[in-house]
């Protein structure tokens, strides 16, 4: 009798590297939005640089006095006011995307091969968790607008006392978000916030969904658990790299250094574990991993 052309490990292998590429379209899809959130904050960040040395200069390289420096502050204020509404906005449907997206690198790879059927709802307590990170992300943006308010007021008020020439007072406010200057600073603030809680929220979406899903893996005969995936490269942390592949029950911790987490940017990590962490737990089903450590 002739063997048939595929056997039961042909099959499986088949349905590892399924799995290895649905969870890495998943993957993509999350690096993908937090990469074009950041360019976008960014992107109106510089903007708002350019309309607020505009004003500056409006006047000529002539000094200050106190009346131009009260009617250029006026017209930064409403500028800059602006811009926390619209970081906000942004930040806040950023953060609520990635809540789809956390679900999606669960039950994409899980659906599609035929792991799971049940696609889970948000319950209410982890509604109100993504409501009061929203609004924590929120008052951090309203912080770094309030941060660049107080810096240009002080640069020219300097400006205004003749302590500093006009040129020299829009090149404290910098040429660029990479050069030397206020906006330096004010951007990289509002890079790693935008980073860490879009990044978060998808992270605590993961965590919920990994957990609701559990017992329709188990019962379709597999074992469940996370895994901790870092990227490998010169930024990324050396206690975040030492984690790589580390992989737990879906109830477990991770061992992040000297500390302990559920899932990379755990509110109980410190900032010096969590603050611009691009690391992700991806759900691991035992035997379907195939490449995505190494790859």
């Amino acid at each position: 009798m002739a063997l048939p052309s595929r056997n039961i490990k042909d099959e499986f292998d088949d349905l590892a590297r399924e799995y290895d590429r649905r969870v890495r379209e998943a993957l993509a899809e999350i690096y993908a939005r937090e990469e074009a959130s950041i360019a976008r904050a960014l992107s109106a960040l510089d903007a708002t640089r350019v309309d607020i040395i505009g004003r500056i200069a409006e006047g000529g390289s002539q000094s200050f006095d106190l009346t131009r420096m009260r009617l250029v502050m006026e017209a930064i204020d409403t500028r800059l006011d602006d811009l926390n509404g619209r970081l906000s906005l942004d930040l806040q449907a950023d953060m609520r995307e990635m809540l789809s997206l956390g679900n999606k690198l669960v039950d994409d790879p899980l659906i599609r091969l035929g792991l799971s059927n049940r696609v889970h709802g948000i319950s209410a307590e982890l509604a109100q968790v993504v409501a009061a990170l929203v609004d924590n992300a929120a008052d951090m943006v309203r912080g770094v607008t309030e941060d660049a308010r107080r810096s240009i007021s002080e640069i020219l008020r300097r400006a205004a006392f003749g302590g500093i020439t006009v040129q020299q007072a829009i090149d404290e406010i910098g040429s660029s978000l990479s050069s030397e200057g206020a906006f330096k600073n004010i951007a990289a603030r509002a890079e790693a916030i935008y980073r860490t809680e879009i990044l978060r929220i998808q992270s605590i979406a993961t965590q919920a969904r990994m957990r609701a899903q559990a017992d329709e893996v188990k019962r379709a005969g597999y074992g469940f658990r996370k895994m901790w995936l870092a990227t490998l490269d010169t930024r990324t942390r050396a206690t975040h790299i030492l984690a790589m592949g580390q992989t737990v029950g879906i109830d477990e911790k991770f061992a992040v250094g000297s500390e302990e987490a559920l899932f990379p940017r755990d509110p109980a990590l410190s900032a010096a574990e969590s603050v611009n962490c691009r690391c992700v737990a991806i759900p691991a089903i035992d035997k379907l991993l195939g490449s995505i450590v190494g790859g």
